[in-house]
C-alpha cells in the first residue's frame, strides 16, 4: 500500500522590477495628455536638440509595450510623421506612479 504525504504549496507572487525615469513618465504623461503625438512635439516638449534621442527613447518605450506606433495608408505615401500613443500598459505605469490621479479608462 502507497501512503501519500500532503504537500502544502506557497505562493509566491512574482514581481517585476523595472526602473521607471522621471523623463519616462514626463513622455508618459505628455503622451497621455495629448493622446496622439509626433516624435517633434516630444523632442520640443523634452528639450532634446536631436530628434534621434527623442526616436531613441520612444523607441526604447515602444519595445517595452508603454507606447502604440500609429500611421495611416496615407500618411506613408505623403511622408508623414509616425505618431504614438499611450498602450495599456503605460497607462499601468502612470496608474502606479500616480495613484491619486483618474484617468480616462476608469
Amino acid at each position: 500500500m502507497k501512503t501519500t504525504i500532503p504537500v502544502q504549496l506557497s505562493i509566491v507572487p512574482i514581481r517585476t522590477t523595472t526602473r521607471v525615469t522621471t523623463q519616462t513618465l514626463h513622455i508618459l504623461t505628455f503622451i497621455h495628455r495629448f493622446r496622439h503625438v509626433t516624435a517633434k512635439h516630444l523632442q520640443a516638449s523634452l528639450g532634446h536638440t536631436s530628434v534621434t534621442t527623442t526616436h531613441n527613447r520612444l523607441s526604447l518605450l515602444y519595445t517595452k509595450g508603454y507606447l502604440v506606433r500609429q500611421y495611416g495608408p496615407d500618411d506613408i505615401a505623403h511622408n508623414q510623421p509616425m505618431s504614438y500613443c499611450l498602450a495599456p500598459e503605460g497607462l499601468v505605469v502612470l496608474r502606479a506612479y500616480y495613484p491619486s490621479v483618474r484617468y480616462e479608462s476608469e
